[in-house]
């Protein structure tokens, strides 16, 4: 996926999760990213022109942007409040973590990444006022549904501090493991 306009660190960042939401066979990646056709074709003609088979099979009229869930739709309009530059690149960015933060693994294992810190260097570039609330190096999956919650008027806080949590390990302990883009066959096409 060499070439193409853009930031590097952003290109480096679109590669990375547009290689592992292409590694999922059962949905198109548009909505495997949260995009629409439309935002999709925008992001590869921008950074990747010289890949336009990542737009084959693209439906015009699919919306992979349309929210999930509730959780999705809010978690998107906080990046969305949080973004450092108010670029395209943020607000696709800030669709895509929306939609990859509701998958099983670690986030950043589900954008693709080499390790967390990639993903501290995403936050800390592009949504810079919300990575700053992350004082405490909390996970990121649990830190967006404690901003939610504190945006809603909740606070899990209230009741017990973090290391008396039952959940502690969840939120705080180190998301180890390797890289899910590494770890997975590579398919042609």
């Amino acid at each position: 996926m060499a070439g193409g306009g853009g930031e590097a660190f952003d290109r480096h960042l679109f590669a990375c999760v547009v290689a592992i939401a292409r590694t999922n066979r059962t949905q198109p990646l548009a909505f495997s990213l949260g995009l629409s056709a439309e935002a999709l074709a925008a992001l590869v003609g921008l950074y990747f022109p010289h890949a336009p088979s990542l737009l084959s099979g693209l439906d015009p009229c699919e919306d992979g942007m349309a929210p999930q869930t509730a959780d999705e739709f809010a978690l998107r309009a906080l990046l969305l409040d949080y973004r450092t530059q108010d670029s395209i690149e943020e607000e696709w960015l800030a669709h895509i973590l929306a939609r990859r933060t509701l998958l099983q693994k670690p986030l950043w294992q589900e954008m693709g990444l080499s390790h967390r810190a990639d993903l501290g260097l995403l936050m800390a570039h592009h949504f810079a006022p919300l990575a700053a609330r992350n004082q405490r190096d909390m996970r990121w999956k649990p830190f967006f549904w404690r901003e939610l919650e504190i945006a809603g008027g909740l606070d899990c806080q209230a009741e017990t501090q973090c290391p008396q949590c039952r959940r502690f390990s969840r939120c705080f302990d180190p998301e180890l493991g390797t890289s899910l883009v590494l770890s997975e066959p590579q398919h042609a096409g």
